[in-house]
């Protein structure tokens, strides 16, 4: 089941949830995942990598066993030929399995490239989060008790927001919608018009974004043509959709609005909840609950010292503490690739290891904020100028038409549906930095001394083999290890698919 028919399950149904319990592992290669996985439960605790250790259950492991593993982990690169480390951090709304599956099927074409893979899955699943927000999470602390006892309180919240926020929402539906409706091409333009057309001057009228993205980036692009050794490198794929196509997609829209009409205020008063308690748990990876809280030991004053004096438990930072102790017996430069919520993830890891030598950073889909990104990122860049920034995008006119559960739910992606449904930006620093128009809008927030540093590239719309990714999903299906991925105006080629998508 796509995470989307997961939203919608959910959102529809608006039933109380039990989280989900994962199947035992059957990886497509017999790899040794304990030297390439980092896995981490919902309170950020490390997992073992394989469930078949473990009668196929997904349980913590003791600190002696992880700090063993992780041990284990950093003599197996310090042993090896890599050239680099390569870190995967998933997206959102999926499980540990999915992501240590994936670990499974790609770990062998990284490492025959020189590359140290290390997977890092983390459990975003919607049941989980939405449940955890209902029974247990109040105001940052966990609640056991409360947490039950309020549940029925904050479900009737979540449903009355729902209907509340109906008009605000289905308005800032039609506006997404009015973003896909030109009809024999796409309002968002590679080069300078020769004239204006009455679609621009629509266009200009109700998205002014839209010609403001236009004009930014052919500003960008003639600069980056110009002085590509101090500019943004800068790419937008192409728009190849023929006008037959675009008419049904049109007439579907119009077919399954009144479906569309009912799910939207719900993601909307629902999904917020969930969308909230996955951004806590990117930050349980590196410091857990359990951190913060003595339970029934208060009146033990050693264990009182010993909750002071203790390191950050989250699966994640101890994983950080390993790599700076590799990093004093042997220096690798590490690429750090997330994908959509990912980023979040990602952000957290350069803030609180600066000193660790990321050659290259890439985003592809990026649900963090550009602020999040600016506080994160920009200083690392500024203090090692020899780091490579990608940031890798759906072409803008997929970004708003992806359609979801058969059509029946909002159009948009996942980046789409957190901008105007999810989230609550305040200005468009505080929108999601993986959608074109918003990366795009903010360019002039990247510092000058960076800027040859960045990249901006965002792919063609057409079909998925020949164009690349077209939904926010595709993004894990790339071989997000190849360079060649990551460069703007590189022609897409077959290579950048995995193994599985390219034998499909």
């Amino acid at each position: 089941m796509s995470a989307r028919w997961r939203w919608l399950t959910i959102f529809l149904l608006a039933i109380v949830f039990a989280a989900t319990s994962c199947s035992t592992l059957q990886p497509a290669a017999q790899i040794p995942l304990d030297l390439h996985v980092v896995a981490a439960n919902h309170t950020g605790k490390p997992l073992r990598a394989d469930p078949r250790d473990s009668d196929g259950a997904w349980i913590p492991m003791p600190a002696p066993d992880f700090e063993a593993s992780l041990a284990k982990l950093v003599e197996s690169i310090a042993a090896s030929r890599c050239t680099n480390i390569l870190i995967f951090i998933p997206g959102g709304l999926n499980s540990v399995e999915s992501g240590v599956e994936m670990a499974a099927r790609s770990v062998p074409d990284i490492a025959s490239r020189g590359s140290y893979p290390i997977f890092i899955p983390w459990d975003s699943r919607l049941t989980s989060t939405y449940w955890e927000h209902l029974t247990l999470v109040r105001r940052g602390q966990e609640k056991p008790v409360q947490g039950k006892l309020s549940a029925p309180l904050y479900a009737a919240s979540d449903v009355a927001r729902s209907v509340v926020r109906m008009p605000i929402v289905w308005y800032h539906e039609g506006a997404t919608d009015l973003k896909n409706s030109r009809i024999g091409g796409s309002s968002y333009r590679t080069n300078a018009p020769t004239q204006e057309t009455a679609a621009d001057r629509l266009d200009n009228l109700v998205n002014t974004e839209i010609a403001d993205v236009n004009a930014l980036y052919v500003e960008l692009r003639r600069r980056y043509a110009n002085d590509p050794a101090n500019s943004i490198a800068v790419s937008l794929g192409g728009f190849d959709r023929t006008t037959s196509w675009q008419l049904m997609r049109y007439g579907l829209s119009w077919l399954t609005l009144p479906t569309k009409l009912v799910c939207a205020p719900a993601i909307d008063g629902l999904g917020t909840s969930a969308w909230e308690n996955m951004r806590r748990r990117s930050s349980t990876l590196f410091h857990a609950p359990e951190e913060f809280y003595l339970e029934d030991r208060w009146h033990n004053t050693n264990e009182v010292v010993r909750t002071l004096d203790a390191g950050s438990s989250g699966a994640v930072a101890q994983l950080l503490e390993a790599l700076r102790a590799l990093e004093k017996r042997r220096s690798v430069p590490i690429t750090l690739v997330a994908h959509s919520a990912g980023a979040l993830v990602a952000n957290e890891m350069i803030r609180q290891c600066p000193e660790l030598p990321f050659q290259n950073i890439v985003y592809l889909a990026a649900a963090c904020s550009i602020r999040d990104w600016g506080v994160a990122v920009v200083p690392y860049l500024a203090a090692h100028p020899e780091t490579r920034f990608y940031n890798l995008s759906l072409h803008p006119a997929n970004e708003v038409a992806e359609a979801n559960a058969a059509d029946l739910v909002p159009r948009g992606s996942l980046l789409v549906w957190i901008d105007e449904f999810l989230a609550h930006p305040e200005t468009v620093q505080d929108r999601t930095l993986g959608r074109w128009e918003n990366i795009i809008q903010a360019t002039h927030l990247i510092p000058r001394g960076v800027r040859r540093q960045v990249t901006l590239k965002a792919f063609s719309a057409g079909d998925t083999t020949t164009h690349g990714p077209q939904e926010h999903a595709d993004f894990s299906d790339t071989a997000f290890w190849n360079p060649g991925l990551w460069q703007a105006d590189a022609p897409w080629s077959a290579e950048f698919w995995q193994r599985a998508r390219r034998a499909e």
